[in-house]
């Protein structure tokens, strides 16, 4: 017995200095083949799916689009964080998605809504240069289960994308970084939504009789976050209220909209925050694939405005905070 409880220490110990180098091998990893914008980008893009359907960094001078699809703020405040804040930042602006859809109350729900949701965006956070901890998500009342899961299997074990990375493939792979969906057209499924119950779609976004929950707490309260962020490192900070059809635009409830352009208002109040609203500005049903997600074509139409609004932007008045555009 004594000889078997001698061998069992003798692996757990062996066990544990393995696992402590890979946990230090890995901090290799992740600080020296983990994602970085290439040095030409100026503009970081990021939000949730109506970004990766609906900005093309094609059309916009020295970008790149990392938005994943269910992205909530609190991720695209971690993500930019990661990067803004690494010694091979050259980012000068941020373009982020702040749309009436990120305002619905089921972004509080993303890391507990299911397991494999919640595994999901752990995995994300995880592949960040710097450890999250646990505490950072209370406010989403996670499972603790699930968080140190994926912390064991990504921080611990070795981390094989990055592994894989480190060797050089072209076809790198990052968990946590997306990029715009180059749908082709004529390769998508057409969807018919001319004659939709707009009314009941939108009772399913934004229900009416929801109004003490009727909104995201923790995107008002890491947009908050991600403002303070931005300005404290010089980072010029673009929000976009991506576009909606006008048809469900119309039918959402009232003070939903007053919630949203309030919050608009108080964060450009920020010296170098400013908001670019689309939400109410595609009209034709050709550029949506759906209610809420654009087609290639609607897509390069909202990233050439982006791109010319940039551009503008040097020249313009600083007090010009707000831009809106009307429906095609």
């Amino acid at each position: 017995m004594v000889k078997l409880m001698k061998r069992l220490m003798l692996f757990a110990f062996i066990l544990m200095l393995l696992l402590f180098c890979s946990y230090k091998i890995n901090d290799i990893f992740f600080n020296e083949y983990n994602y970085q914008p290439p040095d030409s980008v100026e503009t970081l893009i990021t939000g949730s799916s109506v970004v990766t359907d609906g900005i093309n960094p094609l059309w916009i001078q020295k970008s790149c689009n990392i938005a994943l699809s269910q992205e909530p703020m609190s991720i695209s405040y971690l993500k930019l964080k990661d990067l803004l804040t690494s010694p091979h930042n050259t980012v000068e602006r941020v373009v982020l998605s702040f749309s009436l859809i990120e305002t619905n109350p089921e972004f509080d729900d993303v890391f507990n809504e299911s397991r494999e949701n919640s595994v999901e965006m752990f995995t994300r956070v995880s592949f960040l240069r710097e450890e999250v901890p646990f505490k950072f998500f209370e406010p989403y009342d996670p499972s603790r289960l699930d968080y140190y899961e994926v912390y064991l299997r990504n921080r611990i074990f070795p981390a094989w994308p990055l592994i894989v990375n480190s060797i050089g493939d072209d076809s790198l792979s990052f968990p946590h970084i997306g990029g715009f969906n180059d749908h082709d057209e004529f390769n998508t499924r057409k969807v018919i939504i001319e004659d939709r119950d707009y009314r009941k779609i939108s009772s399913k976004y934004f229900d009416p009789s929801q109004k003490n929950s009727f909104v995201s707490k923790t995107t008002s309260q890491y947009l908050d976050s991600i403002v303070h962020l931005t300005e404290n490192l010089d980072v010029d900070l673009f929000l976009v209220g991506m576009p909606m059809h006008v048809e469900l635009y119309d039918e959402v409830p009232p003070f939903i909209i007053e919630f949203f352009y309030s919050k608009a208002e108080e964060v450009t109040s920020h010296k170098r925050v400013f908001f670019w609203d689309f939400s109410r500005g595609l009209k034709s049903h050709k550029l949506f694939k759906d209610h809420l997600h654009l087609r290639r074509s609607g897509a390069d139409s909202i990233s050439k405005m982006i791109n010319d609004s940039i551009l503008q932007y040097s020249a313009m008045d600083e007090e010009i905070k707000w831009t809106s555009l009307s429906p095609d």
